[in-house]
C-alpha cells in the first residue's frame, strides 16, 4: 500500500539537483571570498596600504639683518654728466675766459674784464641764460686746472666791482655752491675733478674781497671740507694739491 501524499516512484530521498546559476548572477560567497592565496595576499596588501604623509614645507628663514644700502652709481653718473656739461652756445665766452692770464698787468686785465662782462651781458640778457653760461664755466673749470684758476681770478674781480652784483651772485650760487653740493659725487669720481674744484674755491677765497675789504668768510667752511676730502683721497695728486692750499 502506497503512502499518501507522495508521488509515484518517489524513493524517499531528497535527491534534488542543484540549479545552475543564471547568467550574470554572481554567488555571494564567490564574490566575497578569494579563491587563491595570491588573490588573498593581494587584497591584504591593498587594504594595508597607507598613504604616505607628505612632509610639511619648511618656511625659508628670513634674515633679519638690514640690507646694506648700495650707492646708486647711475645717479652719480647723471649728476657728474650734468656737472661736466659744456654748452656749445657759450663757447665764445669760454674763448674770452681763456684769454686771461693770472698775474698779468692790471691795465690789460681790466680791459679784458670789461670786454668779457659786456659780452656776457649781450649773450645772456636774462638770468636763466646767465646761469647756463656760468654752469658751462664751472664744467670747463672742473676739467682743466688752468681754466679753474682763470675763473677764480675773474670771479674775484666781480666781487670787487659793486656794479657787478648779478655776476657775483651767479658765480657764488651756480659755480661755488653748485659744485660744493656735489662734493660726495666728486669724491667718488676722477680725483682731477675734486682737485680742480678745491683749487677753484681756494684761489677765489684767497683773492676775493668784498666792497668793505673783507674776505668772503661764508666760503671758509666749504673750503675746509674740500681739504678734508683731498686728505681722505688715495690719489697722490690730491695730497700734493692739499699741500699748496
Amino acid at each position: 500500500m502506497s503512502s499518501t501524499g507522495r508521488g509515484r516512484g518517489y524513493t524517499g530521498r531528497h535527491n534534488l539537483q542543484q540549479r545552475e546559476p543564471r547568467p550574470g548572477v554572481v554567488d555571494l560567497d564567490e564574490k566575497t571570498t578569494p579563491r587563491t592565496l595570491t588573490e588573498l595576499t593581494s587584497r591584504i596588501t591593498e587594504s594595508s596600504k597607507v598613504e604616505p604623509v607628505k612632509p610639511e614645507m619648511e618656511e625659508p628663514v628670513k634674515d633679519d639683518k638690514p640690507v646694506k644700502e648700495m650707492v646708486d652709481t647711475r645717479c652719480d653718473d647723471d649728476s657728474l654728466v650734468e656737472l661736466l656739461y659744456v654748452d656749445e652756445q657759450f663757447a665764445p665766452l669760454l674763448v674770452l675766459l681763456e684769454q686771461f692770464s693770472p698775474g698779468e698787468d692790471g691795465i690789460q686785465f681790466n680791459r679784458k674784464l670789461r670786454h668779457f662782462e659786456t659780452t656776457v651781458t649781450n649773450i645772456c640778457p636774462d638770468e636763466p641764460r646767465l646761469h647756463q653760461a656760468f654752469a658751462t664755466f664751472r664744467a670747463a673749470a672742473l676739467q682743466s686746472s688752468v681754466t679753474s684758476r682763470k675763473l677764480a681770478a675773474v670771479g674775484a674781480s666781480f666781487t670787487r666791482q659793486q656794479r657787478q652784483q648779478l655776476l657775483r651772485a651767479t658765480l657764488l650760487n651756480v659755480v661755488m655752491q653748485g659744485t660744493f653740493t656735489k662734493l660726495d659725487i666728486l669724491e667718488r669720481s676722477n680725483p682731477i675733478y675734486l682737485i680742480n674744484a678745491t683749487n677753484l674755491m681756494g684761489d677765489y677765497f684767497a683773492e676775493a674781497r668784498l666792497c668793505n675789504g673783507n674776505k668772503v668768510h661764508i666760503l671758509a667752511s666749504p673750503l675746509v671740507q674740500y681739504m678734508r676730502a683731498l686728505l681722505a683721497s688715495d690719489d697722490l695728486r690730491a695730497h700734493r694739491s692739499l699741500a699748496t692750499q
